[in-house]
């Protein structure tokens, strides 16, 4: 049974590995490394795969690489199992490299798509710390319920409210929107 996902603005369709989880974890792994050199990353320039000991374990997907002077990256965290994420992660990624060689997108504007500044890793903890979520939490709908609750009590006008504590939980929120959308 085939699922539509939305991930960085690509409808991804995509069916749940029933079988051989181990072996095909190694092979979208390795195709995400054959798509990003399509544009031009030197493998070196990417990251580790944050892969488990066993592909149905319950774990996002994560890819950081170096493009241009940029750091980029993609989570994934849609689905329980990381076999899944990795599988999604690896539709993403391949939707966005196939639309540079239709040209339909350059390859700034897929730097510009996946382009992360700072500590990434650092930045999402602090902003789900902020907004109050599990530290895993990779459910928008449950981020985007604590935002508007911080939100309505913060605003700046609002009797209490406070214009920098406003500021704050909206750039929590752009951090997480960004990794999960």
């Amino acid at each position: 049974m085939a699922i539509s996902i939305k991930i960085k603005n690509n409808d991804i369709l995509y069916t749940p590995i029933k079988d051989s989880a181990q072996r095909r974890m190694v092979q979208f792994e390795n195709k995400i490394i054959t798509e990003l050199k399509r544009i031009g990353v030197k493998e070196n320039y990417i990251s580790e795969f944050n892969s488990p000991k066993i592909a149905i374990a319950t774990k996002r997907a994560h890819i950081e690489w170096g493009l241009g002077s940029s750091l980029c990256c993609l989570t994934v965290n849609k689905e329980t199992r990381y076999i899944d994420n990795i599988q999604l992660a690896f539709l993403c990624i391949k939707a966005d490299v196939d639309a540079i060689f239709r040209g339909e997108i350059s390859v700034k504007d897929f730097e510009t798509k996946y382009v992360e500044h700072g500590d990434v890793h650092e930045d999402r903890k602090w902003a789900r710390e902020f907004l109050g979520v599990h530290h895993e939490c990779g459910d928008i709908t449950e981020i985007n319920a604590a935002y508007k609750n911080l939100a309505r009590k913060h605003h700046p006008d609002m009797e209490g409210g406070s214009a920098e504590t406003f500021k704050r939980i909206n750039d929590a929120h752009k951090i997480l929107k960004r990794e999960l959308e």
